[in-house]
């Protein structure tokens, strides 16, 4: 929900806070995580039908925001409302004046599932994805990948990075 600010934490909305980072001079970046849905998103409460499900037809549940608190889900980005949404939350963070979008967990939600267009891979459906953001913020937007399959962005985002911040090994 990277549209609808907390109202407690940000009373004049997110588009003040762009307006004042970028009236002084500084870049306004924004952390997303594009395709994954927690059970307290408006995605989930309003439209499960735009998640990737399982062959039970349940939406796919990949994990836990912390501790086994808040599930998640995997946005199916073959969705048409679901891509919709994509578009329309990331023009309007491009609106805002964002310029640097880092989305992340993008190796947990490539995952395999019942997806709304048939015969789909997760990587196609992560793809998919990322060429809606893409087109969504135009390139001006640097984007930068993090945690997805290294070559599947390839032409899509700017940057990309491979790291050990959530505790990953190699062992």
């Amino acid at each position: 929900e990277y549209t609808t600010a907390d109202a407690a934490l940000f009373p004049l909305g997110l588009d003040h806070i762009a307006n004042v980072v970028t009236h002084d001079g500084l870049t306004f970046g924004v952390w997303t995580a594009p395709f994954e849905v927690s059970e307290r998103a408006w995605v989930y409460q309003h439209h499960k039908e735009w998640l990737v499900h399982n062959a039970s037809g349940a939406p796919l549940h990949i994990g836990y925001v912390t501790d086994k608190q808040d599930p998640l889900y995997v946005l199916d980005t073959t969705h048409p409302g679901a891509q919709e949404y994509l578009r329309q939350t990331y023009t309007t963070l491009r609106n805002w004046g964002v310029r640097f979008i880092k989305m992340d967990f993008m190796d947990d939600t490539a995952v395999e599932g019942s997806y709304y267009r048939p015969n789909t891979t997760a990587l196609e459906a992560q793809r998919i994805g990322l060429q809606i953001i893409r087109e969504a913020v135009g390139e001006e937007v640097v984007l930068d990948k993090d945690g997805s399959p290294m070559l599947n962005p390839v032409g899509l985002v700017d940057a990309g990075r491979i790291s050990q911040d959530t505790g990953h090994t190699f062992e």
